[in-house]
C-alpha cells in the first residue's frame, strides 16, 4: 500500500516490479495490479521502471480473459517522465520461464518517448512481423535512446 501512495502522490523515482511472498497469492496480485494500473496513469515523478520476468509470468497465469501485460505496458511505456526501462530477471536468476509478450510490449514501446536506456532479457521474436515490428520501433525511437541492450 506505502508503494501505491508514493507513486499517487509521485514521490517515487524508480518502480521495480518484482515478485515478493505476498504477490504470489494470486488474489493479493490480482489486488496490487488492479491498484497499480489506476495510479501509474496520473505519475510524472517515476524515471526507472524494472519489471522482473516472475511479475510478467504472474500476468500470464492470469484467471481473467483480458491479458494483463496488455493493460500493463501501454501505462508503463506511457509514462511522460520514464527514462530507463529494463526487463530482467532482477539480481538473483530465477527458474520460471516468465516471458515478455512481444507484440504487446513492441506496440507500445514507441509510447515512451523520452526512453534513453532500454535493457530487455529474453525477448523472443518468433516471426519476420516481429523483427519487422522491432527494427520500426527502433528507427521511431532512435532521437531518444541512447543506450540498448536486448538479449533473447
Amino acid at each position: 500500500e506505502g508503494l501505491l501512495e508514493r507513486i499517487e502522490e509521485n514521490k517515487l523515482d524508480a518502480l521495480y516490479l518484482f515478485i515478493n511472498e505476498t504477490l504470489r497469492d494470486r488474489t493479493e496480485f490480482d489486488r496490487f495490479f488492479q491498484n497499480l494500473c489506476s495510479v501509474l496513469p496520473h505519475n510524472w515523478s517515476i524515471q526507472r521502471v524494472e519489471v522482473g520476468h516472475e511479475f510478467l509470468s504472474m500476468c500470464h497465469r492470469n484467471q481473467q480473459e483480458q491479458e494483463q501485460q496488455e493493460e500493463l505496458f501501454p501505462l508503463i511505456c506511457g509514462l511522460e517522465s520514464l527514462r530507463a526501462l529494463i526487463v530482467s530477471d532482477g539480481y538473483i536468476p530465477r527458474k520460471d520461464n516468465g516471458t515478455i509478450d512481444t507484440d504487446s510490449f513492441l506496440t507500445h514501446l514507441p509510447q515512451a518517448r523520452n526512453l534513453q536506456f532500454l535493457d530487455v532479457q529474453r525477448l523472443k521474436l518468433h516471426t519476420p512481423e516481429q523483427v519487422d515490428l522491432l527494427a520500426s520501433v527502433f528507427e521511431c525511437m532512435q532521437d531518444s535512446l541512447e543506450e540498448i541492450r536486448i538479449t533473447s
